[in-house]
């Protein structure tokens, strides 16, 4: 594994060794799977209500706000004389919002948990000020993020797979550094060299987490739509029976989405907060300053 990873890095050399702090980034803590997790599960039990607030208007806004202006758009469309122009408008419209809400909520929740891994007040609204205020580097860095992403996949698979581990920490970075958009990828990138192999392996444990929460939600609405008359469908407007599983597993899959989301982004800051922790020099060090 380690040897294919080395592989794919020399292909995408031209980010390390295009800038980075990697001799900063060399000095601290390595992602330890389970460390990462432990932490992270911490880090999220402590903040459990202002991430979930976060979440919670972060997605209100990007169903509130882009549904409101398509129905505008719809209403104002003279739909018998296909006069299409205030609907493509406000949709148009509607959708940089939509990308706008995702990039500050992102960012507000990446700025409320690194503010609590180092012990600065915890703040809702200083969280989305925060994000809001770096939402144009993170909207460009993830614009180049995502070029890199494709070249590699075009290289081979591979590569592409490893500028996701490699730039997995850009966000946080983008938050708690001031850096533009290129020397946040190449900041992130010098962060996780040497480490995207744990990258890669958080990212696997986290894969089949997911999994396990949608097949727990699968079993869940199937065991309640079971538990329905055959007959209740005509009490339900017609609704065959047979989508009562999936309707009632995707409000399952959204009510639990409030406390993934929170979570995945705890897990990423302290990816950060490790590979920038600053150690403590060897006592032979201290030592000699003192002689």
């Amino acid at each position: 594994m380690d040897s294919v990873f080395s592989t794919g890095e020399r292909l995408l050399a031209g980010f390390s060794n295009s800038g980075g702090n990697v001799e900063a980034a060399q000095s601290g803590v390595k992602i330890e799977v389970g460390d990462v997790y432990g932490e992270a599960w911490a880090l999220f039990k402590a903040n459990l209500a202002p991430s979930l607030t976060i979440t919670a208007v972060m997605l209100a806004l990007a169903v509130v706000i882009p549904g409101a202006l398509v129905g505008v758009g719809f209403v104002a469309s003279d739909m018998e004389h296909q006069q299409y122009i205030p609907l493509i408008a406000c949709g148009v419209a509607a959708y940089f919002i939509l990308i706008a809400v995702i990039l500050a909520g992102v960012l507000a929740m990446n700025a409320l948990h690194l503010d609590a891994l180092y012990r600065r007040p915890v703040s809702v609204g200083a969280a989305f000020s925060r994000g809001l205020s770096k939402s144009f580097v993170f909207f460009v860095a993830a614009l180049l993020g995502g070029f890199a992403y494709i070249g590699g996949l075009m290289l081979c698979c591979i590569p592409g797979f490893i500028v996701i581990f490699g730039l997995v920490l850009m966000p946080s970075v983008v938050v708690e550094e001031d850096v533009g958009p290129v020397d946040a990828l190449k900041r992130s990138w010098a962060l996780t060299d040497g480490h995207k192999v744990d990258v890669f392996i958080s990212y696997l444990v986290w894969m089949f987490i997911s999994m396990a929460v949608g097949i727990v939600t699968l079993i869940i609405g199937t065991v309640l739509a079971a538990a329905i008359p055959s007959d209740a469908a005509s009490s339900m407007g017609g609704m065959p029976v047979q989508l009562i599983p999936q309707l009632i597993g995707q409000a399952i899959q959204m009510v639990l989405t409030f406390f993934m989301m929170p979570f995945q982004t705890a897990l990423f800051c302290v990816m950060y907060e490790r590979r920038t922790r600053r150690l403590a020099p060897p006592a032979a060090e201290v030592a000699q300053v003192f002689t």
